[in-house]
């Protein structure tokens, strides 16, 4: 049906949140005999055009078609966080990707600076990826933003250095990988990259549709999670940014060892999913040379130097937040301690399979510094008594540090991840083990296949010895010793920053709002009690 047909339709306006700016779009859902339409993107002003299959914007581009929904047997107008939107209830929630993705779309913790992206809905096939393109921009984009948040550091190593900058995109009970077509189901996370990723996603869904919080938007319409961190106050922290590293390590950095055949990173297939991993913390080894397996830790840092420890440990520590301005009088914002969170993915893949299958991921064998060896195929040989490697594939080192300001007054003693409560008695919520010993983090990929071969070809497998080099955060080639000199090449458009720093608001938000914003609308089988935040790091667990 189109948007003109019934004068009687119930509608749903979404929410801005007053300081990001002006941009975002209405979420709206339409109620009439059992008919639900929800799209939080197409608005459909003539009513003649009942197939809805071409709609255009200003440039001439297509944009993804509005859907209808058909419900199950009863619709429910729900009010929650203040905002009014339409969700079909069947004992319960009756929801599909669009009528999900709306009621994400009004919760008012979400970033909405790329609402209003040109090509946020434009296929995959149909964006520009030449030299010109507005998806790419200059380098100097990098060294000159002012927003505190350190672009303008390079990596200072011999090669394999590419990585990308992303910001909070929005939180959600939701894991498409874990929990596909089942909202609500998974402890709350905190997603960035592709901006509409949600229980209903699908690689279709995630390439062709939604802009991207990421360096070079919807160029990486990747989708990128983790658990949510809580504080003891009950707010959900916003990461002040998220840098994601692709490393040529090792045995993935083609140039690095010419003497061995088939090595160095691929570039990823379609489909191709990761999950980081069965939940695991350990300690980074004081060497740097990694672990046999993922490790996951955290660290207190002001984004360059760890403090007070020399490396991260197993589990959230207590950060101070006026550690910087006691021991080197720096002032806040300028110098804030950050809460960083780092995850390492296995990059060593088994062949034979569906790429979608994220078990086939495996770690490197344990010899030479194992993760960062990148033995995946044993080229590299074995330590004595090891098993011996099945054929693997190379692909990237994937890590993310995500960081999360620690404000002047404030500590991190009662900080714990959505995922460290156990939700299955609802009266009486609890932790398991140590806060954030439950780390673990998804990936599922959705790069342009001509940006990913560039970053792999140009990054990922370069090594410019003697030299340091690297490709800092958005360049997809080398930038020189201190991103000064570069190698020709091109850089992804630097994306718009959500974090301000000082601005207290772009990096909380109270855990009790999003309960009833993206959980009471699903019928949970449990309230929330503020005096207990426990209760909100879980839906419908």
């Amino acid at each position: 049906m189109s948007g003109q047909e019934n004068d009687s339709d119930v509608k749903a306006l979404g929410s801005q949140r007053p300081n990001q700016g002006d941009g975002g779009t209405d979420s709206t859902a339409q109620l009439d005999s059992g008919l639900v339409e929800a799209d939080s993107n197409d608005h459909d002003t003539d009513p003649a055009d009942d197939n809805d299959t071409d709609h255009r914007i200003d440039d001439g581009t297509k944009r993804r078609p509005s859907r209808t929904l058909v419900a199950g047997t009863a619709a429910a107008l729900v009010i929650a966080g203040g905002l009014a939107f339409v969700i079909l209830t069947d004992s319960g929630a009756d929801m599909d990707y669009d009528s999900n993705l709306a009621m994400i779309r009004t919760h008012s913790g979400r970033n909405m600076l790329l609402d209003e992206s040109p090509f946020r809905d434009v296929p995959m096939d149909d964006l520009d990826i030449s030299d010109s393109s507005p998806l790419l921009g200059p380098r100097t984009d990098y060294l000159d933003n002012t927003n505190g948040n350190p672009e303008q550091a390079f990596p200072i190593e011999a090669g394999g250095q590419f990585r990308t900058s992303c910001e909070f995109s929005h939180f959600a009970y939701d894991d498409p990988l874990v929990h596909p077509n089942e909202p609500g189901r998974a402890h709350l996370h905190m997603f960035f990259g592709n901006t509409d990723i949600n229980a209903f996603s699908t690689y279709e869904t995630m390439r062709d549709s939604g802009s991207s919080t990421c360096n070079g938007q919807e160029l990486n319409r990747t989708g990128y999670w983790a658990p949510a961190m809580i504080d003891g106050d009950g707010n959900v922290r916003i990461p002040e940014r998220v840098v994601v590293y692709y490393k040529g390590e090792g045995l993935s950095n083609a140039s690095n060892y010419p003497e061995f055949d088939d090595v160095g990173a691929k570039v990823y297939e379609p489909r191709m999913a990761n999950i980081a991993s069965q939940p695991r913390s350990v300690p980074e080894l004081a060497t740097f040379d990694g672990g046999e397996d993922t490790e996951f830790n955290f660290g207190c840092t002001n984004n360059f130097s760890p403090a007070p420890f020399a490396t991260g440990i197993g589990e959230i520590p207590n950060c101070s937040g006026d550690y910087w301005l006691e021991t080197e009088g720096q002032q806040y914002p300028t110098t804030r301690t950050v809460l960083e969170m780092k995850i390492m993915f296995w990059n060593c893949y088994v062949p034979e399979g569906e790429d979608n299958d994220w078990t086939r991921w495996q770690p490197s064998g344990n010899t030479r510094g194992s993760w960062y060896y990148s033995n995946c195929d044993g080229q590299g040989g074995q330590a004595q008594g090891s098993p011996p490697l099945a054929d693997k594939d190379h692909y990237p080192n994937l890590i993310y540090f995500v960081n999360y300001v620690v404000e002047p007054g404030e500590d991190t003693s009662r900080w714990f991840l959505s995922s460290d409560v156990d939700g299955s008695d609802p009266d009486n919520p609890r932790t398991t083990g140590s806060p954030g010993s439950t780390h673990h983090a998804d990936w599922w990929g959705a790069w342009h296949p001509d940006i990913n071969q560039e970053f792999i070809d140009n990054c990922v497998n370069f090594n410019n010895a003697p030299e340091p080099s690297g490709c800092g955060s958005g360049y997809l080639s080398d930038g020189g010793p201190d991103g000064s000199d570069p190698i020709p090449g091109r850089a992804l458009r630097y994306r718009d920053q959500y974090d301000v720093p000082g601005v207290t608001e772009s990096y909380r938000v109270p855990l009790a709002t999003l309960f009833a914003e993206l959980c009471e609308p699903l019928d949970p089988a449990h309230s929330y009690d503020p005096e207990v935040p426990m209760t909100g790091g879980y839906c419908r667990t």
